[in-house]
Order: structure tokens, then sequence, then C-alpha cells
């Protein structure tokens, strides 16, 4: 298998979770070569998410909690579609 580079992490909507989520991203830090971490996190816990170290960036996904919000949501896809991840994991 081999290593990815770039990771999109999609993050949880919940604080608790988020925090719980960290232990994930250390991990994935620690892979040799280490990857490059960026989350998508709603706004209840991107300020908390860009205070994660491992976290290279955090991409915001301005939807509220039971919101679809399709442009935004297209929105933010054509943004991180140019980072061009290699792996994305959805939390």
């Amino acid at each position: 298998m081999t290593e990815s580079r770039r990771i999109l992490i999609v993050a949880p909507a919940w604080v608790g979770d988020l925090v719980m989520a960290d232990t994930l991203l250390q991990r994935l830090a620690q892979r040799v070569p280490a990857p490059e971490l960026h989350l998508l996190a709603p706004p209840a816990t991107a300020p908390l998410a860009s205070r994660l170290s491992a976290a290279a960036a955090v991409h915001r996904l301005d939807v509220g909690h039971g919101v679809f919000g399709l442009g935004a949501r297209r929105a933010v896809a054509g943004r991180l579609a140019d980072l061009a991840f290699d792996q994305a994991i959805v939390l």
C-alpha cells in the first residue's frame, strides 16, 4: 500500500468527538513519510480543529447543523478539489 501524502479528514460536528479524533491525527502524523493532514470542519468545531498540532490546515464548512446547504458544500468541494487529496477519512 502506498503512503498518502495529503489526507483530508472530515471532522465531526461535536467538540468531544473532535477531541477524540486528535489521537487519529497524531497517529497519522507519525507515519513515515508523514502526510499533510487537512481537516474539513463545521463552524462549531473549526476553532478547536485549528488548535490541533497535527493539522496542516483547517477548511471551514459554513453549513449549520441540520442544514443541507448544497451550494456551500459544492463551493467547498471545488476549493478542496484543487488541493488534490490522496485520501479522505470521514469521521
